[in-house]
């Protein structure tokens, strides 16, 4: 009896100095694993929101430059003595002009009021049909206009407008008499409504926030609004101190001066402009998932310690205590949260499975015992890879695998192996995180980048990558190719007439409709607002004939969207409408060919002949050719 209690207390030694080297490993791996995944989870959403800053940057820069562009035409289309007329609207220079401040607010939608004030500031011509009593010699970007012929592009703080009474950023040109002295100014107005609209549209889970600065740090928009602070600065902002360091973008922690919401914010300065974008996911939200586990990997630590100390307690039935206490560690495995599996290391059959593991290769527990575990493995050789590993006393955590499905369906797991005996058989512990969610969450972050959310077309990025490949191609196969420019001619009626929501549908139809013109191999972009371009490759390798084939294209295009749109709008009490909507487009063409000119100068060729079309009367196609 004496040999053999000695047996067992020298085998009940053994078994508790295995199982505390097992805890520590188990909460080694467990702390690894936590570290890692919220270090995942930190470049996951500082990936997503530098995606969305960049893409909002891009947003809003494009429409300064289209409203710059507006403002410097004016200035070569107003006459210095415009400035010099009354204010009455009866005159036929006043309707011309206010004919021309109309139509110039159809080609960016962000604008609400074109206008034109004088030397004193008195407002003397505006898009707006009735021509509100207004004097703005007490701006600051009348004063420096007056002050400073060479101020150029001036943007002005965010203010409530004095003619539409909302919040709105005002971009500002300087009009010059004939002797180069000070006649007026020229005034754009941005409705910050349609900004906060789009921040809107993004999706930073429950508490994130998007907000737009000026350069001395006043709030211009907002999402979620923020009424009391519009127009305010905003004191104690973090990434001051990087503005301050010349820095033009970044990432950081910090808790927001308008919320008090610890987040972690992405800014960006747009372009050159006194304008900085943040984008903020709150803690709360993107480290949820890594707060859960932290608890269901300490309960399951908690209830593995408990198991152990149980043990010792039971040392005089240790025979009992040891069955005992395999039944416990099986079940602390069937109830974990984690996918376990434990497989023999000689034979490659799955001896153990929890319930978790069985979802995650959607079977039935008893149908994965007894299976090779490398079937479950879209790479089998993975599994084969983390073998050797752990044979030369490697650790092997959070291996990324791909593992397929018995219906072709694949998911996503992180893995993590670990040598041990099961029944004392030589086996290999693995535990299965799922991130499926992740990774196509991660693919919607590379949609959102390259694609259009609104028509699921490329966005401006992917065009310019297409192009480009579409010139080398070009080159290597000395055939033409061609890029369209298109404009629809009458989508801000639509949008003014019937919403926003209405306007949504006909860009959404005519991207069908332009996809419906062209052949598979060739790219159709929305290029931004109601812009669209098309590239087509691999056209003739002589230049009239593709030309002719070009041509052939665009006109089915324009043909196809200028037929009746049909668009179904649900109106305020729930019911569905169908308004019928007329809109035609306005098409410039280039050819390029060879790589003989950058692409920079392809897409301005195009814009121009666009324009050309649109100064022809509309509804036309017009022709560029590039100057080399």
């Amino acid at each position: 009896m004496k040999d053999a209690s000695f047996t067992y207390s020298r085998f009940f030694s053994l078994t508790m100095l295995s199982g505390v080297a097992g805890l520590a490993g188990i909460v080694t791996l467990l702390v690894t694993s936590l570290a890692n995944e919220h270090q995942e989870a930190d470049k996951h959403v500082q990936y997503e929101m530098e995606n969305i800053s960049r893409l909002l940057d891009e947003r809003i820069l494009a429409t300064v430059q289209k409203v710059d562009l507006i403002l410097r035409e004016l200035q070569s289309h107003v006459r210095p003595n415009d400035m010099r007329l009354s204010r009455k609207k009866d005159s036929r220079r006043a309707k011309e002009l206010h004919t021309l401040l109309k139509s110039q607010l159809e080609t960016v939608p962000e604008v609400s009021v074109l206008q034109l004030t004088n030397a004193n500031g008195d407002l003397i011509y505006s898009s707006v049909a009735q021509l509100p009593h207004i004097n703005i010699s007490d701006r600051y970007h009348f004063t420096r206009h007056r002050d400073d012929p060479a101020a150029g592009l001036v943007i002005f703080p965010p203010v409530i407008s004095r003619t539409t009474g909302k919040w709105v950023l005002v971009l500002t040109r300087r009009l010059n008499s004939e002797d180069g002295s000070f006649a007026g100014v020229a005034n754009a107005v941005l409705d910050m409504e349609r900004f906060q609209s789009l921040f809107n549209t993004l999706n930073l889970d429950t508490h994130g926030s998007i907000a737009l600065y000026d350069r001395d740090l006043h709030l211009a928009a907002r999402f979620p609004p923020s009424e009391k602070d519009m127009g305010k600065v905003i004191s104690g902002l973090f990434f001051e101190k990087f503005l301050n360091q010349s820095m033009k973008q970044g990432v950081y922690h910090a808790k927001s001066s308008v919320d008090g919401i610890k987040r972690l914010f992405s800014f960006r300065q747009v372009g050159d402009l006194p304008l900085i974008i943040t984008v903020g996911i709150a803690e709360e939200d993107y480290l949820a998932v890594w707060h859960r586990h932290i608890w269901q990997y300490s309960v399951g630590a908690a209830i593995f310690c408990l198991l152990v100390i149980f043990f010792r307690l039971h040392q005089q039935r240790l025979e009992e205590a040891l069955r005992q206490d395999e039944v416990r560690f099986r079940y602390m495995l069937e109830t974990s949260p984690i996918a376990v599996r434990i497989a023999s290391l000689s034979g490659h059959k799955v001896l153990f499975a929890n319930q978790r593991y069985a979802e995650l290769i959607d079977a039935i527990p008893d149908q994965t015992i007894g299976v090779d575990p490398k079937i479950y493995y879209s790479q089998p050789q993975d599994y084969e890879d983390a073998l050797q590993s752990l044979s030369r006393g490697e650790r092997v955590t959070n291996k990324l695998v791909e593992l397929l499905m018995p219906g072709g369906q694949l998911k996503w797991a992180l893995a993590s192996y670990l040598n041990l005996k099961f029944g004392n058989e030589p086996a290999v512990l693995g535990w299965f995180y799922d991130i499926t969610e992740r990774k196509v969450a991660e693919e919607k972050i590379r949609l959102l980048a390259f694609y259009d959310t609104l028509t699921e077309l490329p966005n401006r990025r992917l065009l310019n990558d297409r192009l480009g490949q579409a010139m080398v191609a070009s080159k290597r196969s000395g055939r033409y190719g061609a890029l369209m420019f298109l404009d629809l001619d009458n989508f801000k009626s639509l949008n003014d007439t019937h919403g926003h929501g209405a306007g949504d549908l006909l860009l959404i139809e005519v991207a069908h409709r332009i996809s419906s013109c062209v052949r598979e191999m060739d790219t159709v972009s929305r290029f931004g607002g109601d812009e669209y371009a098309v590239v087509l490759s691999e056209l003739n390798s002589d230049k009239d004939k593709s030309i002719v084939e070009a041509g052939i294209v665009a006109e089915k295009i324009r043909v196809t969207l200028a037929a009746p749109y049909l668009l179904k709008i649900l109106q305020e009490d729930k019911s569905e409408c169908t308004v019928e909507h007329h809109c035609t487009s306005s098409i410039g063409v280039v050819l390029f060919f060879n790589h003989d000119a950058s692409m920079e100068a392809v897409l301005k060729c195009a814009d121009i002949a666009m324009y050309q079309a649109k100064e022809a009367g509309r509804n036309l196609v017009r022709f560029n050719e590039l100057k080399t």
